[in-house]
């Protein structure tokens, strides 16, 4: 909706205007308020300069005419006349003490007694409201020469005497005359100040005319940057002014190279983070396929597990039958210490993201590498075992041995070694029972062993593609540019179980400790396989979560370039605009 009011020239005009307007108003009033005192000053001014120019005339003519006063009078009465025609209406009279002898007024005057005390003592008074003559004038009474004596001649007297005689000179105008002139004079200055008034008006409308002109393009030159226009250039007539208007323009100018700039470095922005974008996709892709062979290669290990686990129960089971001939059984082994140090989140979340996978992946691969090293402590806990089995199987031979020659020197004896014979009947019997037990703990342990095996090159299988998953992602970190700390692995130590056998007691212990060390490690590989298969499931989602993500930055990229593609910017040649004055030109007041 446009706006109504007053244009820039309107008002520009208003601010000249108003204060001439103003004072000619204030000099109306002004004037409408002193007219009686200004009148009465102006009145008594031109009374008292033409009656002192009159006395010098009358004074100069008296002595011209001294000697022909036949024609005196006539000669004051014509220079009197012509007076009051120069001046406007002022009319003279000539008196002598107090009754006119000369007079251009064409009424009758008599002076007042208070008039006349003042004129003796003072030799002149001015008269502002006198109306002996019928109407309001303006009178100025004035000595024009002392005491002298006259030759008086009568008819009726006979002798001559000297007497003193007062000679006055009297000027008067009317009111109404005097403010006919104070009001020509006030005509006269209020047309002044309207010609002034209206060439003051004529100049403010061309220099405003001139200004808003300027401030128009300007505008418009606005406009086209809100419209997205950056590739122009303001004339050089804009930008070279010294006044406000060049300030402006150049401050337009400097704005369009710095925006022109600033959305030329938004679009290489957005090429840039969508080339970043793709790139990541791929390799999240990559990292979801390894994701997904490392959840086989887990399922996997957990089946050998859990297998290992059955197997091992059936040891123990066996081991439960030789109870008799084992009595005590104890171990230890040291659990395996896993640590993995966490690296320092990035400032974008993309970066965080990929901290958090490296820290999976870390976890993950020293769980892989734990059950690698498990499996393996349990081959090697199986060789011991089947040592002790053969070792087991060993002295029941030899126990047998010992039990048939006990039964033939017992035949010998006869009588006296029936007692003794039944004894090595026993013994021999539990010989023939330790060695089958020993020979189905042999067969379990090869099975055991043989399993173990195929769980070590299935771990083998499974490093190997955690190092390649570990290559593509550095790849993936090197793209990034984002170099974090290293992955630090913990070094896992487990101690050795060294037992020294003495005797079949000993074998018995070190059999149920092996054992013992079957089970923890088969209850720790089921219970490290889960860990590394919800570990896995929480690095599926991350890494869906991770490429949600990047959909998202390449539809936000999509729209930061659809948004910079409004500005009409040649971007291959992006223009900088040319350096401006931070301190612009001022004209100055002159």
């Amino acid at each position: 909706m446009k706006k109504r009011g007053f244009g820039l020239s309107g008002k520009m005009l208003c601010m000249a205007l108003i204060p001439l307007i103003v004072t000619l108003v204030v000099s109306v009033f002004a004037v409408s308020f002193v007219s009686g005192v200004v009148t009465e000053n102006l009145a008594e001014n031109m009374l008292t300069s033409n009656i002192y120019l009159m006395d010098q005339i009358l004074s100069s003519q008296s002595q011209s005419n001294s000697d022909d006063d036949s024609g005196k009078d006539s000669n004051f009465l014509d220079i009197m006349t012509a007076a009051k025609e120069k001046t406007g209406g002022v009319d003279y009279a000539l008196l002598m003490n107090g009754e006119p002898l000369i007079t251009t007024a064409d009424v009758t005057f008599e002076i007042s007694q208070d008039v006349q005390e003042t004129i003796d003592s003072e030799g002149a008074v001015f008269v502002a409201d006198d109306t002996t003559s019928g109407e309001e004038c303006y009178i100025y009474y004035c000595t024009v020469g002392g005491d002298q004596e006259s030759d008086t001649e009568s008819t009726e007297e006979t002798d001559s005497e000297d007497s003193a005689q007062t000679i006055m000179l009297r000027g008067s105008i009317s009111h109404a005359t005097v403010m006919g002139l104070y009001k020509s004079y006030i005509v006269m200055t209020m047309l002044a100040l309207v010609v002034l008034i209206v060439i003051s008006s004529i100049i403010v409308i061309l220099l405003s005319r001139k200004v808003v002109k300027a401030i128009g393009r300007t505008v418009r030159n606005l406009d086209k940057i809100a419209d997205g226009e950056l590739k122009y250039e303001l004339s050089e007539n804009m930008t070279e002014r010294v006044d406000e208007v060049g300030m402006i323009a150049r401050s337009i100018h400097h704005l369009i190279g710095k925006f022109g700039h600033s959305v030329s470095t938004i679009h290489d922005s957005t090429e840039t983070m969508n080339a970043f974008t793709n790139q990541f996709k791929g390799n999240f892709a990559k990292i979801d396929a390894q994701i997904g062979t490392v959840n086989q290669a887990v399922s996997e290990i957990a089946n050998a597990a859990t297998s290992q686990a059955g197997e091992t129960e059936k040891i123990s089971t066996k081991i439960g039958e030789m109870g008799g001939a084992i009595d005590e059984a104890s171990g230890s082994l040291q659990e395996l210490v896993n640590s993995t140090e966490q690296m320092r989140s990035q400032n974008e979340k993309m970066n965080e993201i990929l901290d958090e996978l490296s820290r999976i992946n870390a976890r993950t691969e020293e769980s892989i590498d734990a059950v690698y090293e498990q499996t393996s402590a349990t081959n090697k806990s199986a060789e011991e075992i089947r040592n002790v089995v053969d070792l087991i199987t060993n002295l029941a031979s030899q126990t047998n041995l010992l039990s048939l020659n006990a039964s033939i020197e017992a035949a010998r004896a006869g009588e006296q070694g029936k007692g003794f014979a039944v004894v090595a009947d026993e013994v021999r019997n539990l010989a023939e029972q330790s060695a089958e037990s020993a020979s189905k703990i042999s067969e379990i342990v090869e099975e055991l062993i043989g399993k173990a095996n195929v769980s070590v090159r299935t771990m083998e299988s499974v490093r190997g593609e955690i190092g390649s998953q570990n290559e593509k992602f550095n790849e993936t970190r090197v793209t990034f540019g984002m170099l974090g700390d290293e992955i630090s692995k913990v070094a896992e130590e487990i101690d050795s179980i060294s037992v020294q056998i003495n005797h079949i007691n000993e074998s018995k212990e070190i059999v149920l400790i092996s054992l013992d060390g079957l089970t923890a490690i088969a209850e720790s590989n089921a219970a490290t396989t889960e860990e590394t298969a919800a570990s896995m499931v929480e690095l599926g989602d991350i890494v869906n979560d991770c490429n949600i993500a990047t959909e998202d930055l390449v539809h936000l990229a999509g729209d930061i370039d659809d948004n910079v593609n409004v500005f009409k910017v040649d971007f291959e040649t992006a223009w900088h605009g040319e350096e401006v004055d931070e301190e612009p030109r001022v004209e100055s007041e002159s």
